[in-house]
């Protein structure tokens, strides 16, 4: 059954001539999408599992004496007013043998940087830092490696450099937003699989496990336990949509058809492994050709695709939601006429300090693409309310479709109430903010907009020492049902249990609590059933034992733990 079969069970429940007007309509799936996410907490074992895969990421430690970090500039006749504390940079140029070749398509921004920094005395001391951004730039006849980092480098205790004694590491792994419940974590590596042993944060803080990088043991992981929760912040305002009128910079140039558009957009950083989480194909012909982003000077804001459409290792809850835009094709003496949707967004990078020449970020000679590096990118989603095929013709970029009796153009596509993820930009590849949506870019039909909360983190022991995928079984909080055809992630059988867990939202809604009470007492004897039906998926001949909390693993589960000091 879809959402809109469970609505009109509700109503013909709620009333015996129901009035289905818009908003009744609007309120009833909202009751509907609460009952679903509530169920998905209440009785997870309805819905069906899922498994997602996440990479590992091993350190990074140079092999060369002379592969050194030194805060910009390197001219230490410079005076200390001149100094970048937000930005280092690799001592040897690009390209240099056996030097560390730091990687520019974002999957290193948020990864963690420690420095071991030994003053005169001979006393070390370790300073860790959150990496925002890395790329590429020129500095003299050469081009180096640039990073930012999260907080101000404390040049004044630490020095300049040359810091020879570094390592880039990842302290914690995140799961996808929509994680609810963890059944298991195995580790896939040539061929084989096993699980992870889950133990408690006190152990692994009174084990040492959550030392220094560089002391602890490093290996295939064996063990995780819980890490700290990361939240973006959500944007506060929605994005400005307008008509532009210049026909040579704002024309709609297709191949997405015309129609009724509205736009939310998030904030996101880093990226996610890229054979793991990688969108579909659908963004523009160009984006088969440009898989690999190489930082090379060819990169194009409007060609090389793949590292921004990649899934995001963070990302904020959307916007709000910006007007409705409605784009029509008027065809003129020999030429059309079309403007294209103008959006503007707040710039990120100038509320974080990083849009200021020379303060946060370095530029010209430090920076070849001149664009602030605050590691924080837009994500745009987009809406079709409409889709309109009047003078589609026309487009010199017109989809054609092949036919028994050659090709024509495109007649139809949907027109879903959900959001799809749009494209992806530097707020400086907005030229300051501001974007022009010509349907050039087709939406990722794979990819929704969520209402993101955050990532749980977790830690692995062993420290990764090489790339490894993790399979992890889980239950996924339920997207939101947007279009009438969206059915539930659930078993057919509890839909019954949908329906009334949304009847007692609506009675207590409209005052009868002796009503909501009733369809309560029916809720909890529906839920009783299936407690019995999906609650194991052992076979009715054998036994099982239902605990309130499965937080003692049995006999053949229980690992000891070699204990590194002696307790008094």
């Amino acid at each position: 059954m879809n959402l809109k079969g469970i609505r009109d069970a509700i109503f013909a429940q709620a009333d015996w001539a129901p009035t289905q007007s818009p908003e009744a309509i609007v309120r009833v799936n909202r009751y509907i999408n609460r009952a679903y996410n509530q169920i998905s907490l209440e009785a997870p074992f309805l819905f069906f599992e899922s498994i997602l895969k996440f990479a590992t990421q091993p350190d990074v430690v140079p092999t060369l004496v002379t592969d050194t970090l030194q805060i910009c500039p390197a001219n230490d006749t410079l005076p200390t007013a001149a100094r970048n504390p937000w930005v280092l940079y690799a001592t040897l140029p690009v390209g240099t043998a056996s030097a560390i070749q730091w990687q520019t398509d974002r999957s290193w921004d948020g990864r963690m940087l420690e420095i071991t920094v030994t003053d005169a005395a001979g006393v070390s001391t370790t300073v860790r830092n959150r990496i925002r951004s890395v790329w590429q730039g020129d500095l003299g006849a050469a081009d180096h490696f640039f990073i930012t980092v999260e907080t101000p480098w404390d040049y004044a205790t630490y020095g300049y450099g040359e810091f020879a004694d570094w390592r880039v590491y990842t302290d914690t792994y995140y799961l996808p937003d929509d994680v609810i419940t963890v059944k298991s974590t195995r580790v896939f590596q040539g061929g084989q699989n096993w699980p992870l042993n889950t133990i408690s944060q006190d152990e692994a803080e009174d084990y040492s496990l959550t030392d220094k990088r560089s002391v602890v043991v490093h290996g295939i992981p064996r063990a995780m336990f819980r890490r700290p929760h990361r939240q973006m912040p959500a944007p506060t305002v929605a994005p400005i949509a307008t008509f532009d009128l210049e026909a040579t910079v704002m024309k709609w140039y297709g191949p997405e058809p015309p129609g009724q558009f509205q736009y939310a957009f998030t904030y996101c950083w880093g990226k996610r492994d890229m054979q793991l989480r990688n969108p579909n194909g659908a963004y523009w012909a160009g984006y088969a050709a440009n898989v690999q982003n190489t930082d090379t000077p060819g990169y194009s804001a409007t060609t090389d695709a793949s590292h921004r459409m990649r899934e995001p290792l963070w990302e904020s809850a959307p916007s709000p939601l910006s007007e409705i835009k409605t784009v029509v094709i008027t065809v003129g003496d020999a030429t059309y006429t079309s403007p294209g949707v103008k959006l503007t967004f707040p710039n990120i990078d100038y509320m974080q300090g990083f849009f200021t020449t020379g303060t946060r970020h370095t530029t010209g000679a430090f920076d070849r693409r001149n664009v602030p590096q605050s590691g924080w990118y837009i994500r745009i989603y987009r809406r079709r309310l409409t889709a309109d095929f009047t003078n589609y013709s026309v487009l010199g970029t017109v989809v054609n479709t092949q036919r028994v009796h050659g090709a024509v153009p495109l007649q139809n596509i949907e027109s879903p109430d959900a959001y799809y993820l749009l494209t992806e930009l530097n707020i400086d590849e907005l030229n300051d903010g501001v974007w022009a949506d010509r349907g050039e870019v087709i939406p990722d039909y794979s990819r929704r907009m969520r209402d993101i909360h955050g990532y749980q983190g977790i830690g692995l022991y062993p420290s990764p020492d090489n790339r490894y995928e993790l399979d992890l079984r889980c239950i996924r909080r339920p997207q939101e049902l947007k279009d009438d055809q969206d059915a539930p992630l659930i078993h057919a059988e509890a839909i019954e249990v949908l329906i009334t867990r949304a009847i007692i939202f609506l009675r207590e809604a409209e005052g009868a609590s002796d009503l909501a009470a009733a369809a309560w007492s029916q809720y909890e004897r529906a839920m009783a059933n299936l407690t019995k039906r999906y609650g194991s998926l052992l076979p009715a001949s054998r036994t099982w034992v239902r605990r309130l909390a499965a937080i003692r693993p049995g006999r053949y589960q229980q690992h000891g733990w070699r204990r590194w000091y002696k307790l008094p």
